[in-house]
């Protein structure tokens, strides 16, 4: 600040100016506030005041305006406080927001510069009350406030920044969206780090089994909902998981079924079932013979009783209403007749060849005997009468 300070003298004459100063008839100064110093006319320091005297006008010499002057000077300036606020704690890559506005100036005076040093490397970064910055590097930053007041006068203040590692983002697809037990399901992992890198992974399937491939695939021996969790560990060892469902769809069963070969009119024909659930799981059949006729059974047998081409189908249903058909066109024959009244002769014809090869070998027989009877009885009329009576007998 300027002080001029100018003395008169009174007397019977009027007022004259007394001189208390180099420069004469005034006292000039400049007073600095922040430095509290006196600049401008000479002047010493007398016990706690400033002495000012006409005789330090240079010729050191008294005259009879020559005065001398004791002064003090007082203010009530004080310096600028500058207060950047208190520690804060921001995710990597997360703004962080500074304000001076608990900064303080003197009475008098107020404060006109707000300057940030955001990494307190002696940059200033940013000029203003109210700024932000974000951090994208893990661990204490210190940024430095810098005021300036009205006065000229600077003050600093710091403030500790806790940039914290963030949590990877965690997210995976699957394909097909709904398998069956058949299916390979293939896993990609979409995650990502926004700060650094995921170092490693954990895949829970839900059925016991788990993997640490970055892309692994999977086959679910049973149908039902299945819960699969990925778990990514970051470079600075944070965690984060995400959970996703995939539903394990019935597979039906595979009908098919054979039978007797070259089938004809009433012959009892055998059908054999042949087909398989993919789960292992209990099956129905339904068999329709195509002629009007069905079955439950799982090997049927079945008589066509007229000839024609049949449609047979079977139809296999699992425990969860699943179904399957398998079809088979028979083409039934007419079974050969026989011929009964040939046969008939033919039987007749061999009874009567055997009756009279009977017939004729027991009349030889007969005739050979009874020409040995007579040898019996040799020279005597008795043995024609034996003969005669034995054949009477006879």
């Amino acid at each position: 600040m300027f002080v001029t300070i100018t003395l008169y003298e009174d007397d019977l004459l009027g007022h004259e100016t007394a001189d208390i100063s180099s420069s004469g008839t005034s006292f000039d100064c400049t007073y600095n506030l922040a430095s509290n110093e006196l600049g401008g006319d000479e002047t010493i320091i007398e016990g706690d005041y400033y002495k000012t005297s006409g005789d330090y006008d240079g010729s050191r010499q008294k005259d009879e305006n020559d005065a001398n002057l004791w002064f003090a000077i007082f203010d009530n300036y004080d310096a600028p406080v500058a207060n950047a606020s208190g520690e804060q704690s921001v995710d990597t890559g997360e703004k962080a927001n500074f304000s001076g506005s608990l900064s303080t100036a003197s009475e008098g005076s107020s404060i006109i510069k707000f300057e940030w040093d955001f990494e307190n490397d002696g940059v200033i970064d940013a000029e203003g009350e109210n700024m932000s910055s974000t951090y994208n590097l893990k661990g204490t930053q210190t940024c430095r406030l810098v005021v300036t007041d009205s006065i000229g006068v600077m003050s600093e203040d710091t403030c500790l920044v806790n940039v914290l590692n963030r949590y990877p983002t965690v997210e995976f697809t699957f394909s097909p969206s709904n398998p069956n037990i058949q299916d390979m399901v293939n896993i990609t992992d979409v995650s990502s780090d926004p700060d650094g890198s995921i170092t490693s992974r954990f895949w829970d399937f839900g059925d016991g089994t788990n993997s640490t491939l970055l892309n692994p695939s999977h086959t679910y021996s049973q149908k039902g909902e299945w819960q699969i969790t990925l778990t990514v560990t970051d470079n600075h060892g944070a965690k984060n998981s995400t959970t996703h469902t995939v539903t394990v769809i019935n597979l039906k069963p595979e009908a098919s079924f054979n039978c007797t070969a070259n089938p004809e009119t009433d012959m009892v024909i055998q059908f054999t079932d042949n087909s398989v659930d993919p789960e292992n799981k209990s099956i129905s059949w339904l068999w329709d013979f195509g002629d009007g006729n069905t079955s439950e059974l799982q090997t049927p047998t079945h008589k066509f009783t007229t000839k024609g081409d049949y449609n047979v189908t079977l139809t296999v249903k699992d425990d969860e209403n699943a179904t399957d058909t398998f079809t088979m066109t028979l083409s039934v024959t007419e079974q050969p007749q026989s011929d009964s009244g040939a046969t008939s002769l033919w039987i007749i014809a061999v009874v009567a060849i055997v009756t009279a090869t009977i017939g004729l070998l027991g009349t030889f027989w007969w005739k050979r005997r009874r020409r040995s009877f007579p040898e019996m009885f040799t020279g005597s009329d008795d043995t024609i009468n034996c003969v005669h009576a034995f054949q009477f007998v006879h």
